[in-house]
Order: structure tokens, then sequence, then C-alpha cells
């Protein structure tokens, strides 16, 4: 115990200094900005691309990489936004500016892990995380990661991961700017900056990303809670979110590069009623700070050592006066991970890694403070065989929460047969836990200490099709989940219970496309799920899980001649149960969406990127969740500065 009150006394400290009111942090960062304007160099910024890593996840399992992100103009708000048009992850989500937790393969919100540079940031006590929060301008690059590759970096993905990636970058400077300006009075502003330089003849880049968003959602839609249905202006739906990241590295030596990085992230939100429901005005606000510190060392040709150090500190608060409902929780944690990275000949790799977690949660919720510790262990074998035709992957994790602790056996193989056709079979298999979250053990009144972990069995069966200009992945997958925690009724009050029993049965579908015609170049893209997801409390006596479509799907064509980008893209998503025995539904929906844009220069060290957009173009009528309005047809400008020299 000791211990524990040494390290968090450190931790206090870091949280005081973390909280310097973000007034004075904004003044540093334009200061920075501006003083540094004329140091710049002329930079054009790349296009958007994807690609399939090697680098990310099982090989042998279905992955895909969001490449390039740090280059792309920033359209895309949040990773909802993001995800939800380039993937097959599907969201629950109350409306803009409101919760939206993902839904991967049929699994849980909490089925779904966050991870930032390597290490988780799901709340310790949720075990979800609010994906609206989370802005895109920061990321290098984002990867979703299917559950059989999850072993690899955490416990908790029964469905999988997404993985962003925040990286230096040594070979560009610049600054770009962007202002965005929507319908219903939403605005942003974002801003990333690039600049290397010389720290003490080591070479080191300093690079920011922020952006100031202000959503006031007022946007008409049709009341159906009672007929006849009219016109109304959602109201009390505004959303403020701050957030800056700056990073620091520098490069002691050829073989070793050292990160510092800090991310504040702000949101202020007031959540509007079911429109079925007497109107209430609830508000939450949420504080987080991350601090992480990475470093990475190559000892030689074959070895490699990564080390990452995070304290996070996660404030949230929600009122509801009209329901008398106050309610404060504070989540402090501190991971530690070491990777390493052994390549014993050309054909075997070994890869390791030790993680330490320790958690200290406060809630008013709770009868006193409560403390936590992870234990993580990795280790993992890749073997090739037959002149590289034939790739086995093999793996444990072991995983310990306080005094539950599980072992998790994963692996793979992938086949490539033919050496001048570029497709490859492979199969990979897993099992999985999610241990209880904070909340499901300790909430007073109803926290269940008795739990057992959720249990999952994973198999999937891919092939894959990667030429110069042709994407093509489709995977089956199967899953079967055991002692799903779910929250009864018990006397009165709810309480967590290994009720459940669930299956998933399904196809993903990922396919891009380039085509080429002298100038004219056109990008098509495309993703698709089908899905059958079924749970109950035993195996003979199951039906649809709620608010996980049968099918989904999104497309999307981008076409560039010269400085002119137009894009269009759809969406759609299927009915979804909303009840456990399959008695009520969210119909279906469809959007489309419509942007085009022009680069040109002002001056030459300036450049100017407009951009006009459409989101659902034909003005649909549409809820994602029951009683939630979603907006019609929104009109977006887009403003984009870079400042070179």
């Amino acid at each position: 115990m000791n211990r524990y009150i040494e390290v968090f006394g450190y931790l206090e400290v870091v949280k005081a200094l973390n909280r310097i009111s973000m007034k004075w942090r904004w003044l540093l960062v334009f200061s920075f900005l501006f003083g540094n304007l004329n140091a710049q160099k002329i930079l054009e910024l790349a296009p958007f691309d994807v690609v399939d890593s090697t680098e990310v996840g099982l090989q042998s399992s279905f992955n895909i990489t969001y490449d390039s992100l740090s280059m792309e103009p920033m359209q895309s708000l949040n990773l909802v936004e993001f995800l939800t048009t380039r993937s097959s992850l599907n969201f629950k989500n109350y409306g803009p500016g409101l919760l939206a937790t993902p839904t991967f393969r049929g699994g849980d919100a909490n089925h779904t892990q966050l991870l930032w540079n390597g290490l988780k940031i799901n709340s310790p006590m949720l075990g979800t995380i609010d994906f609206s929060t989370i802005p895109m301008a920061q990321f290098s690059s984002i990867s979703l990661v299917t559950g059989n590759s999850m072993n690899l970096y955490a416990t908790g993905g029964l469905g999988g991961g997404v993985l962003l990636n925040q990286s230096v970058n040594y070979n560009q400077n610049y600054i770009q700017a962007s202002q965005t300006l929507s319908s219903f009075e939403n605005y942003s502003q974002s801003i990333r900056i690039n600049q290397n330089f010389s720290l003490f003849k080591m070479p080191a880049s300093f690079s920011l990303n922020g952006d100031l968003q202000s959503l006031n959602n007022r946007f008409p839609f049709t009341d159906v809670s009672e007929e006849p249905f009219e016109t109304s202006i959602m109201e009390n739906a505004s959303f403020n979110r701050r957030n800056i990241s700056p990073m620091l590295s520098f490069m002691p030596s050829e073989s070793i590069n050292v990160s510092l990085i800090y991310w504040y992230n702000e949101i202020d939100r007031s959540i509007p009623s079911a429109i079925n429901t007497k109107p209430t005005i609830a508000q939450q606000k949420d504080e987080v700070h991350r601090t992480m510190a990475i470093a990475d060392y190559r000892v030689n040709n074959r070895m490699k050592l990564s080390y990452r150090s995070m304290f996070e500190d996660n404030v949230n608060a929600y009122r509801d006066s009209a329901l008398n409902i106050s309610n404060s929780n504070d989540c402090q944690s501190f991971q530690n991970q070491l990777d390493v990275l052994i390549e014993l000949n050309k054909k075997i790799k070994l890869n390791g890694q030790v993680n330490h977690t320790l958690i200290k949660a406060t809630s008013q919720s709770y009868s006193q403070s409560e403390m936590a510790t992870m234990l993580n262990g990795l280790l993992n074998l890749e073997y090739l065989w037959l002149n590289e035709k034939v790739l086995f992957e093999l793996g444990t994790r072991y995983a310990s929460f306080n005094a539950d602790k599980a072992v998790l056996p994963f692996g793979g193989i992938s086949i490539k047969p033919w050496q001048y056709v570029p497709i490859a079979f492979s199969a990979s298999a897993s099992q999985s836990t999610r241990f209880p979250t904070l909340n499901e053990i300790y909430w007073n009144p109803g926290g269940n200490d008795s739990l057992k972990s959720e249990q999952g069995e994973l198999l999937e069966l891919a092939v894959n099709y990667t030429s110069k200009d042709l994407t093509i992945k489709v995977a089956a997958f199967k899953g079967s989940f055991t002692d799903r925690i779910r929250w009864l009724p018990d006397g009165g009050v709810f309480s967590p219970t290994n009720v459940d029993y669930s299956s998933t049965l399904g196809t993903d579908l990922f396919i891009e496309k380039s085509i080429r015609l002298k100038q004219h170049v056109f990008l098509i893209r495309g993703n698709g799920q089908y899905i059958n997801a079924q749970g109950g409390a035993t195996k003979e006596d199951m039906t649809a899980l709620s608010f996980i479509p049968s099918f989904s799907a999104n497309a999307s064509i981008a076409y560039q001649y010269r400085k002119l980008h137009i894009n269009y893209s759809y969406l759609f998503l299927g009915e979804r149960y909303i009840s456990n025995d399959e008695s009520s539904y969210m119909p279906s929906y469809q959007l489309s969406s419509l942007s085009a844009s022009y680069d040109f220069y002002l001056l030459r060290q300036t450049k100017l990127g407009l951009t006009a957009g459409i989101d659902n173009v034909f003005d649909w009528q549409y809820q994602n969740m029951p009683w939630r309005p979603m907006p019609g047809r929104m009109y977006t400008l887009q403003i984009n500065f870079i400042w070179t020299r």
C-alpha cells in the first residue's frame, strides 16, 4: 500500500501541473506559431491514402491501416465521422456532439479498445470511450484491427480495436490552419505545425496539433413522437471541444529516438432529452490530460526495444437538475510498457511485451476511492516457411486485473501460393477476455464484486489481393462469447450479472481501386459487412442482438484533376432491433455526401484551399438511436491556409 501512496503522490503533482489555465496554454501555442511563421519551407500536402500495413496486427487477420492522415485536409472532425465512412465499424450515435460508442463485429461498446501509440485509453471505470470526443488532426495514421489481432496489444478487444498513431515527422516543415463553417450554427478551427531543428546538435522535431470546436446543432427535424408530425428545432444540444497536443522528438543517436507528448482534451456539452420524454437539460463536462514518453532503440539490425510510459487523468462531471442528478468521477492511471522485437534469423521473429498499469478511481457513486493493478505479458513468434510462401504466427498473452487472471492463446497462418500473383489466404483464431470494469464492481448501489470475466473464442478466414492499383480483402468470421455482463434489476436497483451467451457469424469486405488517365485520377473505395449476431441466456434460447444491423456498407469515389478534387460518398445502415424479443426495430437509412475542393496560391509562400460540401444530400430524416433525431441536409465551407517559405 505504501508503494501505491508514493506513486500516486507523484501523480497528484503531475495532475496539478496539468491543470494550468487553458487560456495560457493557447497563448503559448499561438506565440510559437506566429513567432516561427517565417521559418517554414514550401510544402505540398500529400493526398490521403489507404494502405494494408504488414506492421499492424496479425498478418493472418483482417486489418486495415489508414495512412498519411497528417497530410489530409481537415474535413473529418472526429473519429466517428472518419470511421463511419471508411470502415465497417458501426456506432450507436445519439446525435451530433452526443455520445457515440462503437459496435465491432457484434460486440458491445466495451469490446472495442482504443489505443494511443500502443497504450489503451478506454476508461477503466466504464470500459468504453466516447469516439465523438476524439479529434482527427493530430494522428499520422489509424489502424483498424479485428479481435484476433487485439491480443497483440491489450485485453478486452472481443470485437476488435482502433489504433491511433501519433508519430514524429523529421522530413517536412509546415504550418496549416483551417476554419470550418457549417449549417446549424456550427464552427471549428484547427491548426497543425511541424518544425524540424537541431537540439544540442541532435536532430529534433516539434509538432503541434490543436482544434477548437463549437457546435450549436440547431437543426430542424420531424418530431415523430406524436401525431400530427411537426417540424421542430433541436435545442439545448451544444457541444464545445478544446484539444491540443504538442510533441517534442529528438535523436540522441542514429539508433535512438525519444518523443515527449502531451494531449489535452476538454469537452462541454448540453444533452437534450429524447423527443418522446419531458424536456430536460443535462450538462456534461469531461477533461482529460495525457502525458506520454516514448523511447525507441534499435540495438542492432536484429533487435529493437521500445519503452512507453503514460499518465492519464480523466475527470467527468454530469448534472441534471430536473432529475436531481449530480455526479463526478476522477480516474487516474499510470502505464509502463516495454516491447522487444528480435529477428533470430531471416525466418524467425520473436516479439515480447510487458505492461504494468496502476489505476486510482474516485466517484460520488463509490463508497471510497478504489485502486487496481493490471499486469500484461505477451510472447509472439513468427516463422516463415517454404521460401516465404507460408507464415506461421503463434502467441499467448497473460493478463491479470487485481486477483482475476487469464491466459489467452492466439495464432494464425498465411499462405501466398504463387510468386507472381499477389494473393494470400489466411486463417487465424484466438481466445480473448474482458475483465469487469470498476463501475461494474464498485458502483453503489448495485456493484457486484463476484463478477466473472467475459470470455470469447474467435475464428477468421480471409483472402487478400493486393496489387499496385487494386486491393481486395474478404474475411469470414465467427465468434462465441460467454459470461457477458448485463445490468439487470435486483431488488429495486440495477446490478451487473453474468447472464448472456452470444454468437456472431459474418463476412467483411474491403476494396480500393485507383485509375489514372493522364491527368485524371479516380479512387474508388468500399466496405461492406453482413453479420448474424444473436444472444440469450442459453445457446438454445437466442434472439438477434439489439442495435446491430445485419447489413451495412459504405462506398466513395474521388476524382482529381490537377488542383481540383471532387468526392462523393454513400452510406447504408440496415435495420437494427432495439428490443430483446425482436418486436421493435429501427428502420434502415442511406446517406450521401458530396464535396469539392480547389487549391491555389495567393502568394508564392501561401497556399489556399477552399472546400465546399453537402452532407445528407437528399435530406433524409432519420434516427440512429430511438427518439434521437439526426440532422438533415447540412452545408459546410472550409478554408485551409498553408504558410510556407
